[in-house]
């Protein structure tokens, strides 16, 4: 009785426990009849059904637990008996009941065939019960093999043979030949058990899912719901941003301008636009944050703004210093390159003038009138509409002479990068400095079409290279200026990088505050030395 207690413990234990891979029903239930044989020191029975005739009955219960194992349990009742004509023989008659637990491979998921054959292996519970005389063993192993043929999709006609080898040697009163073993062949019709309702399939029961119509797969909570952390509506599994509490049409992610682009994405996340999530008030396509012009439409190149907008008169200035110091309203001859006079002009508080009217690319010169000690300690120069200098040269005689053909800042190597560019179709006036203002390395918008057109022209000359050159004035610390350099040269190789030009053709070198073309005591002069300078190189 204990060897049976402990035995359905462990069947009651493993059907409990038993998973399946699907969730839709895993049970089937059967019935089943057949004959049993005997096999032991008297005699041997195996598959004679015509002199022996000891027949059984019996339930099976089945759990499926993958497309290709099933596991089950058998309940049989029947009997066993030997008779014989030979007095000496002796004989037995028992009723046989069997409970056996296995394992079943079937060779064939469930809907490749109609005809499933299967092996089986497990333990199982003898009892055998005679006049006055009760006997129990187990099996083990208990094995076989089968076949089930498929009706339909839920009726299957079984058909099984089951080897039972007892642990036991006494059943016939006869020993030493080995265990006593059981052959039982069945056949039997099962059928699988209808599932409780489960409409989306979550392993919640209709009845207790308080979301019947979760998406199939959705991992979901014992009340049936698709987890979801953040609280917004969307499960997990289809929440981009499960912590933070979103929309549908975010994918689960914040949107907290409305403008349907997730705030991970838009760069205007707390402005609704519908360019890019910023807005365009002018429809310039080129969105306010970015647009020198919001309210006018523009070109791209241009920062969003119109051709004519950046056309506006750029005053070029002149610079007139004594001793480094700026002279204020120190008169100025304008003659031109024949030495006729043309104009006077006057300097303002900090030495400057304004010649709008003048060509800087023209030769003249200007006489400084009344002017007292040493000539050589006067520095005047020029600042066209570029914001590049041209210095003016004593020549003598109080005049400072500007000839663009020898007053050019040209050394070695500027020389040399301008021959190349040349040999290789790149107009020079693309090489013209980039200049900053103070403290700053934002690239001016005046600047934007000479940049795109040197990258279009680097992107076809892929033979030719170039290096930056960044300079600072001499304001505020010199690490500090160092760093700035460094800003101003990467500021202008990405800029050229975006348009499209290989990053490892563009060299960068900051220079600091050293090799200045004007003075830094003017704000002039300092405008001229925040600078970026271009070199062509091969």
């Amino acid at each position: 009785m204990k060897k049976f207690t402990l035995l359905f413990s462990i069947l009651f234990a493993v059907l409990i426990s038993a998973n399946s891979q699907t969730k839709e029903d895993p049970w089937s239930v059967g019935i089943h009849g057949g004959s049993e044989q005997y096999n032991g020191e008297i005699e041997n029975q195996f598959f004679n059904f015509f002199d022996n005739h000891n027949g059984f009955a019996g339930i099976s219960l089945a759990r499926y637990i993958h497309p290709h194992f099933d596991l089950g349990l058998d309940f049989t009742l029947g009997d066993i008996k030997f008779k014989s004509s030979n007095e000496n023989n002796n004989r037995f008659n028992y009723n046989m009941n069997v409970a056996n637990l296995h394992i079943n491979y079937n060779f064939f998921e469930y809907d490749e065939v109609k005809f499933r054959p299967f092996l089986f292996a497990g333990l199982a519970y003898l009892n055998f019960d005679g006049k006055g005389d009760n006997k129990n063993y187990l099996a083990l192993p208990s094995a076989g093999l089968g076949v089930n043929y498929m009706l339909n999709d839920r009726v299957r006609i079984r058909y099984q043979n089951t080897l039972l080898v007892s642990d036991g040697d006494d059943l016939d009163a006869r020993t030493g030949g080995g265990n006593d073993m059981f052959l039982q062949t069945s056949i039997g019709l099962s059928t699988l058990i209808k599932a409780t309702s489960d409409s989306d399939r979550d392993g919640v029961s209709d009845r207790n899912d308080e979301c019947p119509n979760t998406e199939l797969g959705m991992v979901v909570d014992k009340k049936g719901c698709a987890i979801d952390l953040d609280l917004d509506g969307i499960p997990n599994e289809r929440d981009k941003c499960p912590s933070d509490p979103g929309f549908e049409y975010t994918m689960g992610c914040p949107d907290s301008d409305g403008d349907s682009i997730p705030n991970a994405d838009d760069p205007c996340p707390n402005i609704a636009g519908s360019l890019n999530g910023c807005p365009d008030s002018d429809g310039d396509l080129v969105a306010d944050k970015d647009d020198k012009c919001p309210e006018v439409a523009g070109l791209e190149s241009l920062g969003g703004c119109p051709e004519e907008a950046i056309e506006e008169e750029v005053k070029r200035m002149g610079v007139f210093t004594y001793n480094n110091l700026p002279m204020e309203n120190a008169a100025l001859v304008v003659l031109d390159e024949n030495g006729n006079p043309i104009d006077t002009i006057y300097t303002d508080g900090k030495g400057r003038f304004e010649f709008t009217s003048l060509n800087a690319d023209q030769n003249y010169s200007l006489k400084p009138i009344n002017i007292k000690g040493d000539p050589s300690n006067v520095d005047i120069y020029l600042t066209d509409k570029d914001g590049n200098r041209r210095d003016a040269v004593d020549d003598g005689t109080g005049k400072f002479v500007f000839n663009p053909a020898t007053n050019d800042r040209v050394d070695d190597k500027q020389e040399e990068s301008k021959q190349i560019a040349e040999d290789n179709d790149i107009p020079v006036e693309l090489l013209k400095d980039i200049n900053f203002d103070s403290e700053s390395f934002t690239i001016k918008i005046k600047y934007y079409d000479q940049l795109n057109r040197l990258a279009a022209v680097l992107k076809k000359q892929t033979d030719v290279n170039l290096k930056l050159m960044a300079y600072a004035d001499s304001t505020g610390p010199k690490d500090y200026n160092q760093r700035l350099t460094v800003q101003r040269a990467d500021r202008v190789k990405r800029y050229l990088v975006r348009k499209g030009v290989d990053a490892s053709r563009i060299e960068a070198v900051a220079n600091g505050e050293d090799n200045p073309i004007a003075t830094n005591l003017t704000p002039e002069g300092r405008a001229l030395n925040r600078r970026t300078e271009f070199l062509i190189i091969e």
